[in-house]
């Protein structure tokens, strides 16, 4: 896979500049409530998906907070950090070696009504003050061996309807998955299933959810919903009832399985799961990782989430999985603004022995 190893943040929500370095296969990001977390997982999110100029209206939703169906289009400054308008986002990836960057920049509609052109984006100067915000302007670019390629793609809202420009020449060769917190939708349940069963890879789940509930038998997946065969009980029992815990583990595991040789986005693992669940959480996730070669990106501040993963990957079994993980402490500090410290397995260990505070 094309493994990320390098992301710099520029003007992002709640970031002026961030940069993490040195990334591994599983990496782990700490930090207070508001720190900025999620806000990484959604720029490794953007700068995957560059190509999709819906994709930061998506983000958004993803928050709880609605553009065009509520005929706001100005919620796409949540995206612009200090909702300042004039600093256009910039999100910088190294892939191995292979640069990808996306800016994003406000699309404006002239007073008179008329939207401004593709041609004079970069000529426009009537002051933002006057003008209406009308939608965004994707410009990214992948530079390999000293060849730089730029595209670019538009999102637009006028009288209700969404227009959408994207470059015909342009085509993704990645994939990414986010996974909201607390996220258990069944719908995206179902779908993430079935799509096992027919890459005959179902077993995957099946082993692991009788792990977290011996009372499972089977698991099926019926037009209606994933459904379970549970001992002692002569009918299935559609997953919603079985409990929140079931179907976010599910969920996770579903998600996690279904993509290979791509990056998976985990905002706050331990949400919705019972401290009891957590070491068969991680032990699957990082026995899919392997099967699957995925690169993770996981957001917690559980402190027993954390005490966990230790206790897991001390076992001699798991030794392995001890080079592939990294931990980022994301810190604001007073005189270099938002940073982010990082973690070897051999730093964390001896960070949670000596009970030292590395969620800051």
């Amino acid at each position: 896979m094309t493994e990320l190893n390098r992301i710099r943040i520029e003007n992002f929500r709640g970031f002026d500049s961030l940069e993490l370095d040195g990334l591994s296969k599983i990496n782990v990001l700490l930090g207070r409530n508001n720190c900025g977390k999620t806000s990484v997982l959604e720029a490794l999110f953007l700068l995957i998906g560059m190509s999709n100029p819906s994709l930061p209206e998506n983000v958004n939703r993803l928050r709880g907070v609605l553009s065009s169906e509520s005929n706001n289009i100005n919620t796409l400054k949540y995206l612009f950090h200090d909702l300042n308008l004039s600093m256009s986002p910039l999100i910088t990836g190294n892939f191995k070696g292979k640069i990808r960057k996306l800016k994003i920049e406000p699309y404006y509609k002239p007073s008179s009504g008329e939207e401004v052109k593709d041609k004079s984006f970069d000529t426009f100067t009537t002051s933002s003050s006057i003008q209406e915000l009308n939608g965004l302007k994707l410009e990214f670019s992948i530079s390999e061996n000293g060849h730089t390629k730029k595209f670019e793609s538009t999102y637009s809202v006028s009288g209700g309807n969404i227009e959408q420009r994207i470059p015909k020449d342009y085509n993704e060769s990645l994939r990414a998955i986010f996974i909201p917190s607390g996220s258990k939708d069944s719908f995206s349940l179902l779908k993430n299933y079935s799509e096992l069963v027919k890459k005959k890879k179902d077993h995957i789940v099946l082993e692991t959810i009788q792990k977290f509930d011996k009372r499972v038998e089977s698991i099926q997946a019926l037009h209606d919903g994933i459904y379970l065969g549970l001992k002692g009980i002569d009918e299935l029992v559609i997953s919603n009832i079985a409990g929140d815990g079931i179907r976010r583990y599910l969920y996770i595991i579903t998600t996690v399985a279904n993509i290979s040789n791509g990056i998976i986005l985990i905002d706050e693992i331990e949400n919705g799961l019972h401290y009891s669940a957590f070491k068969l959480l991680w032990e699957s996730i990082l026995s899919v990782c392997e099967t699957t070669n995925s690169q993770l990106f996981i957001t917690t501040h559980n402190i027993e989430t954390l005490q966990m993963l230790k206790c897991i990957l001390e076992e001699e079994s798991n030794a392995k999985y001890r080079d592939w993980i990294n931990f980022y402490t994301i810190a604001e500090t007073k005189e270099k603004g938002t940073k982010a410290y990082r973690y070897t397995y051999e730093g964390f260990n001896e960070a949670i022995d000596n009970e030292i505070e590395i969620r800051n």
